[in-house]
């Protein structure tokens, strides 16, 4: 905030003249300079309706103009500079909180690897949720297996929901106590649509993958409140490119990406697009899972391409592909 000096008129009356300063204690002045001169010891406004500027004049009245803006942004900084350094403890504070689980594919015997970095950091207007993060769990062939969103709830509960992409069993442990073993798999890999052949390079297949991808739309049945007895539908945004790229060339996975579906910024529906190997030849593939125990369906121009009723609380427990846990509250 810019503080007005006692003796200066008022501020919109004399705009034109604001210069900034500093007092000798540290506190914000408005210094005082006049278009027009006057050796008068009392302050003047300037009404420039009154008087005929030159060019030279205009060019001065835009200066100052500047100067007083420039000033509004100064002034107002130190009161930003909290807003980030909280912002960037919160970011830690979720990134860490990743930090505590091990997963593992059961089978295959082997260690999920955390992404060093979250994919995104999201919030959602609908929700009301302001700030949150994905974590991702990958295995060795860069593949995600585990997904989840840290946020803090509107009753200030830090949350880790968890949505498995794995086509074999996992359990994730804390304290080398395992705290979630799904009971199933969510992600069924089909074969996308009127695919085109595979591009032979890493940069013509993304192109292909943005276009398959776009060929898709998604809706979610969402309720603002718990107590709403009722939900609302509400459309997904695919955000128009990938939010991770795996696979390797000459395996059977040779290329991969996966997409978001989001309202706001916030995923609420995954969507797998993969180039695979197998007796048919060079094949495009599409998977999809929720990131909400919310009703949410996607459909592809041949039609419905997948559904997810919604998950009832109950049932969002430890064998669930969907897992929801409280961590910490504030």
């Amino acid at each position: 905030m810019i503080l007005q000096h006692r003796d200066t008129p008022d501020v919109e009356a004399c705009f034109p003249r604001l210069l900034a300063g500093r007092r000798s204690d540290g506190g914000t002045i408005v210094g005082r300079t006049f278009l027009s001169g006057s050796n008068r010891k009392e302050p003047r406004c300037y009404n420039p309706c009154e008087h005929k500027l030159g060019a030279h004049g205009w060019n001065y009245l835009a200066l100052l103009s500047s100067v007083f803006l420039s000033l509004c942004v100064w002034a107002e900084s130190p009161a930003q500079e909290p807003k980030t350094e909280e912002s960037g403890r919160r970011m830690e504070f979720m990134k860490e909180s990743a930090t505590v689980y091990e997963i593992d594919l059961v089978e295959q015997r082997e260690r999920l690897k955390l992404h060093p970095e979250p994919l995104l950091r999201w919030d959602n207007p609908v929700s009301g949720v302001k700030d949150g993060i994905i974590a991702m769990w990958t295995s060795s062939d860069g593949r995600p297996q585990v997904l989840a969103q840290v946020f803090q709830s509107k009753d200030k509960y830090w949350l880790h929901e968890f949505q498995s992409m794995a086509s074999v069993p996992l359990v994730a442990s804390l304290d080398r106590r395992p705290i979630w073993k799904p009971n199933r798999t969510i992600v069924q890999m089909k074969p996308v649509p009127d695919a085109p052949e595979p591009a032979k390079n890493q940069n013509g297949r993304l192109t292909q993958m943005r276009t398959l991808a776009r060929r898709f739309s998604a809706n979610v049945d969402f309720k603002v409140n718990y107590l709403d007895t009722k939900t609302s539908r509400y459309e997904l945004r695919l955000l128009p490119q990938p939010v991770h790229r795996y696979g390797k060339e000459d395996t059977d996975l040779t290329d991969g990406a996966l997409f978001a579906f989001v309202q706001g910024t916030n995923p609420e529906l995954w969507l797998l697009v993969e180039v695979r190997r197998g007796d048919a030849g060079i094949v495009w593939q599409y998977g999809l899972a929720p990131m909400t125990g919310y009703a949410v369906r996607a459909s592809h121009p041949s039609g419905l391409a997948w559904e997810c009723a919604y998950t009832d609380e109950d049932k969002r427990g430890s064998v669930s592909p969907y897992f929801i846990r409280t961590f910490a509250r504030e």
